[in-house]
């Protein structure tokens, strides 16, 4: 019979015969024989290889585990199939160990008869950050069923090792990286030095110089009378493995002289990383020393040298006078012209920057001009020079310094001017009247003569056709027979309209408004200026309209000047038909 599963297959019953001579054809007398026999069970073997197995370490950083060189091996040395093979780990520290895939056992499956085997990969870890640190153990075997209908029986029972070790914490830095005092790094032996009531900075930066990733990185302190935390820059950041920063800002603004330090020791942080939440930790500071002293007196700045102030004709003559400091430390003096004034500031050296121990002092030259008239005429009714009201110049220093001198009020400077007039020739020596208009302004009151002939910058005589003739009156120097040729006001500023060289001068340009206006004579007889300009030695003089180089404010028209009867106004641009130029010089 046939015993398998705990099942028995009946034998087939049949006849044999058998010839054979035996004892001479008599038969023999039967003898019965007794067997003994045990039927056994054909069942599944399963073992474990190697016994013990033994495991990296890990941090309890909840996130690191031991898996390398991990597998174990399943054998089964029995005649059938196991099946319903299951892993089991246990022990006290089993929810450490785990079965991982990329082995071939598969829990629930089968391992065929012998010599079959399948592999099992297990792992260490991880550790959660409250495991405890040490060794680790665990016990894993597999059950299975050992054949159809068979109770659960196990494998031998394999040793799992590990240890676990305390993760690394994120670590910090602290640094000054700004500071804003006058003096001073801070350090015992050479302290912050500022001023009371004096806004002064102090930037702290933290730095992650570990290779752990940290969350919610917060600073706390409460810093000493006079400081406040003004920027917490350091409040529940994210900082990055290795380079992470954040910085906090300290502000100090005190009225007590003396020491006030800040305990930077004293600043703890509480922070999320892989190894856990940290609470209060310190940061490792150092105490930064500052000391506090009343600010010294202010520089004081004297204006002396004051001319020009009481009368000065708008846009030609200066306003000049002297700055000088004294006291301690440094200021920088700044003029300006207030109430629609403007004009030409300049200082020696430029900015006014004056230092007690350096630069004590420097010159200004102010020229102003008062916007809201033209040049006025003397003799002509409502065109007497015009004198503007409220003119002054603000003065302004730096550092708190003092302004005073002579002139000086509430750091101004009052001045007189007086809009610039038209030169009218008298007739005759004496007092202006209705046949006797104008002004005499030769030595003693005669009329000197206004136009001369010019030189050539040796003192030689022009080259033939290029002669010239000087303002005696203005110090200009004009052409003597400027072109016939009108020009677009484009052209009228270049060659040839503008010479590029003229009795020897490089220096000839189209002149302005107002010097344009210095030739016209309104008492020339008949109202003829151009006749009376070509009596004074010029000539190709036209009765027409001659270009300025002053635009308007629109930067569209340019002002010009009508030499048939003196009167100015403006012309476009771009005026197709153009008009005259008469180049001049400043000597």
């Amino acid at each position: 019979m046939t015993y398998t599963n705990s099942t028995v297959t009946a034998q087939a019953a049949g006849n044999i015969s058998i010839a054979y001579d035996y004892n001479n054809g008599i038969a023999a007398t039967p003898v019965t024989v007794g067997v003994n026999y045990k039927v056994t069970q054909s069942t599944a073997n399963l073992s474990l290889s190697p016994s013990t197995m033994n495991y990296a370490s890990i941090p309890n950083n909840a996130t690191s585990t031991s898996a390398a060189g991990s597998l174990f091996t399943l054998s089964n040395s029995g005649e059938v199939a196991a099946s319903n093979l299951t892993f089991n780990i246990t022990g006290t520290n089993s929810g450490l160990f785990s079965v991982i895939a990329g082995g071939s056992c598969l829990s629930g499956g089968t391992l065929e008869a012998s010599p079959a085997t399948c592999t099992i990969a297990t792992q260490f870890g991880p550790a959660a950050n409250d495991v405890t640190t040490g060794a680790k153990i665990a016990s894993f075997a597999v059950s299975y069923t050992p054949y159809t209908g068979g109770a659960t029986q196990s494998s031998n029972t394999a040793t799992l090792n590990g240890s676990v070790t305390a993760a690394p914490s994120a670590t910090y830095t602290s640094a000054i990286t700004g500071a804003s005092f006058i003096d001073g790094d801070g350090s015992s032996i050479d302290q912050y030095i500022g001023y009371i009531n004096t806004n002064y900075t102090l930037d702290v930066t933290y730095t992650n110089d570990s290779v752990i990733d940290a969350s919610g990185f917060t600073t706390s302190y409460t810093p000493p009378a006079g400081w406040t935390l003004s920027t917490h820059g350091c409040n529940d950041v994210a900082m990055a493995a290795t380079n992470g920063t954040c910085t906090d800002t300290y502000t100090l603004n005190s009225a007590d002289a003396g020491s006030h330090n800040l305990l930077l020791q004293n600043v703890t942080a509480s922070w999320t990383d892989s190894s856990g939440t940290y609470t209060n930790q310190p940061m490792g500071g150092t105490e930064e020393y500052v000391n506090l002293t009343p600010p010294p007196a202010p520089p004081a700045i004297t204006i002396s040298n004051l001319q020009g102030d009481a009368t000065n004709v708008m846009g030609i003559s200066p306003i000049t006078f002297t700055a000088t400091i004294s006291g301690s430390g440094t200021s920088t003096l700044t003029a300006t012209l207030a109430n629609s004034v403007t004009g030409t500031i300049v200082s020696d050296p430029s900015p006014c920057a004056l230092d007690t121990s350096g630069t004590t002092n420097c010159t200004f030259s102010i020229i102003p001009w008062y916007t809201g008239f033209d040049n006025s005429t003397v003799g002509l009714p409502s065109y007497d020079p015009y004198t503007p009201n409220e003119t002054e110049i603000l003065l302004s220093a730096t550092n708190g310094a003092t302004i005073s001198g002579t002139g000086v009020s509430s750091n101004s400077i009052s001045y007189i001017i007086t809009t610039p007039y038209i030169y009218l020739p008298a007739p005759q020596e004496g007092i202006a009247s209705d046949t006797n208009t104008g002004i005499t302004w030769g030595s003693g009151g005669t009329v000197s003569t206004r136009f001369e002939a010019g030189t050539a910058e040796n003192g030689s005589a022009c080259p033939s056709g290029q002669e010239v003739r000087v303002d005696n009156l203005t110090g200009l120097m004009w052409v003597q027979a400027p072109s016939s040729t009108t020009y677009t006001w484009a052209s009228a500023q270049t060659s040839p309209a503008i010479p590029a060289t003229y009795c020897g001068y490089t220096d000839w340009r189209l002149p302005t408004e107002t010097e344009l206006l210095s030739l016209v004579n309104y008492a020339a007889p008949n109202g003829d200026l151009a006749a009376w300009l070509i009596a004074q030695g010029f000539t190709n003089i036209q009765a027409d309209y001659y270009w300025s180089s002053t635009p308007m404010s629109d930067n569209i028209s340019v002002w010009i000047l009508n030499l048939a009867d003196g009167s100015n106004g403006t012309l476009p641009k771009n005026l197709a038909g153009g008009a005259y130029v008469w180049p001049v010089r400043s000597r």
